[in-house]
């Protein structure tokens, strides 16, 4: 299969570099082709000209620091993030300033959502006494009967 392009002579087959160059065109690659060796060359890398981190970088790193650190100070939902003042917290070299100030904010206007951990227990202590293992090997049958009847009294 022969491919032309829209040039002044139809009738000549064209190169493969005008075809990735036209596949490119058709699709929105930003890659360039060298047309002597067929070779193609990636697009350079959208950087700030003073090496800056992309607002979504910096969008994505605050909320992974407010996460960590919620979950630190035992947020009930992380949903409640929303609720935090984003405007004076500065990525850093070194994390995120501003994380454990606007968390302490946060848990001083609206308490609720730090739930502290309950130290009482719903679960009853066992009964005193001696508490022995039931060996049938060694019980009378009048110890076995009432073994079976506890067991069976449980049962119901």
């Amino acid at each position: 299969m022969t491919v032309t392009t829209n040039s002044q002579d139809d009738t000549r087959p064209a190169t493969l570099a005008q075809v990735r160059d036209l596949i490119q065109s058709m699709f929105g690659g930003n890659k360039k082709t060298d047309a002597t060796t067929d070779r193609v060359e990636p697009a350079p890398k959208k950087t700030g000209d003073d090496g800056e981190l992309s607002d979504i970088a910096k969008s994505r790193i605050i909320d992974s620091e407010l996460k960590a650190e919620a979950l630190k100070l035992g947020l009930s939902d992380l949903d409640f993030l929303k609720l935090i003042d984003r405007s004076k917290l500065r990525v850093t070299k070194d994390g995120v300033d501003g994380t454990e100030a606007a968390l302490a904010q946060l848990k001083e206007s609206k308490p609720s959502l730090f739930p502290t951990a309950s130290t009482s227990s719903a679960s009853t202590a066992p009964k005193a006494g001696e508490q022995t293992a039931f060996d049938a090997t060694k019980a009378t049958p009048d110890e076995i009967a009432k073994r079976l009847a506890q067991l069976s009294a449980r049962k119901r």
